[in-house]
């Protein structure tokens, strides 16, 4: 059907309105003669439709052997159009131009998609796919996706799967980590254990799938049984299950943090050079020239890429800053030293609290000491914490 329109509108076709008694009664005419017709509408002495440009002329001659009136609507397609701006080059050049342009940047890539697990670094895929010429820009045609594949697969040892897909002036790459398959294939048909991560007194359980080998206010060791995930009943058989528990246990843990007496100080100079440059389909023109100080520095990147239309386009500005430094000595006393040590040991108290695997603070012994070249803080936690790590049951 589309194919149609377009040939229709290449062709060029006209809506009409044929007025007058019997309006039937022309169509059967037009039927007969075979002049294709379609968007028919009208009532009883009223008829509109569209056709093609040279069946015109025959439904006009029988509009007036069927004593009825016809007259053109309007005009539809490129004829026309061209027609309407014969005497405007300038724009139908323009709209060529355009066409051509369009093709023409549709066939290189405009943007790098990247979908990888956590464990994979984009940044270093990126650089990857850079060194094998698969970069923003680049002509779509002269890239070999089977050997980037190939390569990269070779190249790292974390990836498992790789595809490149190259979509339009897009280009997918779609990555599956060994550890993503391996977890996979692990947790398929699994049986496990579950043993304590950390000495301790257990202070409560939940225990979901598995038989239970302690019970509250039992003290444990580090790797100690707590689930067993191997059932055994009264007839003699026994049977194998993916354990799952949640066991909390008082647990102790002491951290010492250092600072040393004499620390050295970075200090922002006001001095700031950058340069500023623009890249276009890979291409890159300066904007604004400047050079790496002498000296210590700071360098930060900044990189705003073109977006229109919710589009991503293959143009970016990049700014690079260098901040001058100095570095000043400086001896700290001993009420210095413990706000620093304080703000530390908060930070640490923060992980306990809300990291991976958090914990609750029961209690806390802090003490602060110095020697020769140090300041000193040790601090003792009682924590409650879920002990639970699960140990795979090998099968054979």
């Amino acid at each position: 059907m589309i194919i149609v329109i377009i040939l229709r509108w290449l062709l060029g076709y006209i809506d009409f309105e044929v007025t007058g008694r019997f309006p039937e009664r022309f169509i059967n005419l037009a039927a007969k003669k075979g002049i294709n017709m379609w968007k028919l509408s009208g009532d009883k002495e009223t008829f509109r439709a569209s056709t093609k440009t040279g069946a015109y002329y025959e439904l006009k001659k029988m509009a007036e052997k069927n004593q009825n009136e016809i007259h053109i609507l309007k005009y539809h397609g490129l004829p026309y159009l061209l027609k309407k701006y014969s005497n405007r080059v300038g724009i139908l050049i323009g709209l060529i131009l355009f066409a051509a342009i369009c093709t023409t940047m549709s066939g290189f890539i405009w943007n790098i998609k990247i979908d990888a697990p956590p464990e994979i670094n984009e940044y270093e895929i990126r650089n990857e796919l850079r060194d094998m010429g698969l970069t923003e820009g680049k002509w779509s045609n002269s890239i070999d996706t089977e050997k980037i594949e190939r390569e990269i697969a070779v190249k790292n040892e974390k990836i498992s799967w790789i595809a490149v897909n190259i979509l339009g002036s897009d280009v997918e790459v779609v990555i599956s980590g060994k550890a993503e398959i391996d977890n996979k294939n692990n947790n398929k048909n699994a049986a496990s254990n579950i043993k304590s991560k950390a000495d301790g007194t257990i202070t409560r359980m939940e225990v979901r799938k598995g038989r239970s080998k302690v019970n509250i206010g039992d003290g444990v060791r580090k790797n100690q049984l707590l689930v067993s995930g191997i059932l055994e009943y009264t007839d003699g058989t026994s049977s194998f299950v993916d354990s799952d528990a949640k066991i909390y246990a008082e647990t102790s843990r002491c951290i010492e943090i250092k600072i040393p007496k004499n620390i050295k100080l970075i200090e922002r100079e006001t001095e700031t050079v950058s340069k500023k440059d623009i890249s276009v389909f890979g291409l890159r023109f300066p904007l604004k020239i400047g050079y790496r100080p002498e000296g210590n520095y700071i360098q930060s990147n900044n990189k705003l890429q073109a977006v229109i239309f919710e589009k991503t386009l293959p143009i970016y500005v990049s700014e690079e800053k260098f901040q001058k430094y100095k570095i000043q000595p400086v001896k700290l006393s001993a009420s210095q030293a413990e706000k620093i040590l304080n703000s530390r040991s908060k930070l640490f108290e923060v992980f306990i609290l809300y990291g991976s695997e958090p914990a609750e603070i029961k209690s806390k012994t802090c003490s602060v000491s110095e020697n020769k070249d140090y300041y000193i803080m040790k601090n003792d936690y009682i924590t409650e914490e879920n002990i639970c790590v699960k140990n795979p049951i090998l099968l054979e």
